[in-house]
């Protein structure tokens, strides 16, 4: 399966709870506010996504491009 093209979407308080986003291009999108809880983010592109007040609590960030320092991999 191709990985996902969401790039610059509108995903403002969306529920991605336990989403497969494995290779998601996220670039540009807005996260604001969205909930990642679980999600699989291995080897997404975030890269100028807008991620204020997303939660991505347990989510597997392994390989992902363009998450904040402080976003610890999982």
């Amino acid at each position: 399966m191709a990985p996902a093209r969401s790039g610059g979407a509108n995903l403002t308080d969306a529920d991605l709870t336990g989403a497969d986003l494995t290779g998601a291009d996220l670039r540009g999108a807005n996260l604001t506010g969205a909930n990642l809880t679980g999600a699989d983010l291995t080897d997404a592109d975030l890269r100028g996504a807008r991620l204020t007040g997303a939660v991505i609590t347990g989510a597997r960030t392994g390989g992902t491009r363009g998450l904040p320092p402080t976003a610890p991999p999982h």
